[in-house]
């Protein structure tokens, strides 16, 4: 369906891992939201009448759709400012190697093997097989062996906008939602170990930000 944002600024079939146009307006909505909790409270006065640095920094990973889930987040953080000055705002500080905002497999030879025994138990589920089962009937050995949750996105993408489900995976669609639903779980939560080695880098340049902001070296 519509709905995949491009890099030339056209709206393209969304293909999978796009952020679709309803992406983007719930996005907004919630910096809407974020704006009249958080800016809008200061005795009738905003807190921040435009973003500026050092007041508000705004960082995410390199990957093309979490870049403009940020410029969208800020499209309703402060709709009366200019785009191109909203898309500057967003620092992409870190590679996919050197990343700390996600699970980085890449860095820890502990998580990446605790990921790989995750993965094992997920692909040999119950759940998990008999969808793939599914999933080459409908098309065929080659396509079935892409990654469910890639399967889910352009599926939920048709939902998202109203368009009807192509035909065979009407009845598919609710077991491709519930298996990547259970990897994510598998790859974001897991066991307390792959927690604390997902998220130690990340919680610890928090720490550090923190203990500046505090110590008067920088602001918060």
């Amino acid at each position: 369906p519509t709905g995949a944002y491009n890099a030339d600024g056209g709206y393209h079939r969304c293909m999978p891992g796009h952020l679709t146009e309803v992406g983007e307006r719930e996005l907004e909505a919630l910096g809407s939201f974020l704006r009249k909790s958080y800016i809008e409270i200061a005795d009738g006065r905003p807190l921040l009448t435009a973003p500026a640095k050092p007041e508000l920094q705004v960082v995410s990973t390199k990957g093309a759709r979490t870049v403009l889930s940020a410029q969208c987040l800020l499209r309703g953080l402060f709709p009366d400012v200019n785009q191109a000055e909203l898309d500057n705002l967003v620092e992409v500080p870190r590679t996919f190697d050197t990343e700390i905002l996600i699970a980085n497999h890449a860095r820890c030879p502990r998580l990446r093997q605790l990921a790989i025994e995750q993965r094992a138990k997920y692909d040999a589920g119950l759940q998990v097989t008999s969808t793939r089962r599914k999933l080459r009937q409908v098309e065929g050995e080659d396509e079935a062996k892409v990654s469910i949750i890639m399967h889910g996105d352009p599926l939920r993408a048709y939902t998202g906008h109203g368009v009807p489900l192509p035909t065979g995976y009407e009845a598919l669609a609710a077991d491709i939602d519930t298996c990547g639903h259970q990897s994510i779980e598998l790859g974001v939560g897991g066991t307390e170990e792959v927690v604390r080695l997902s998220s130690g880098l990340l919680l610890a340049d928090m720490h550090r930000m923190f203990s500046d902001a505090a110590a008067g070296r920088s602001p918060l």
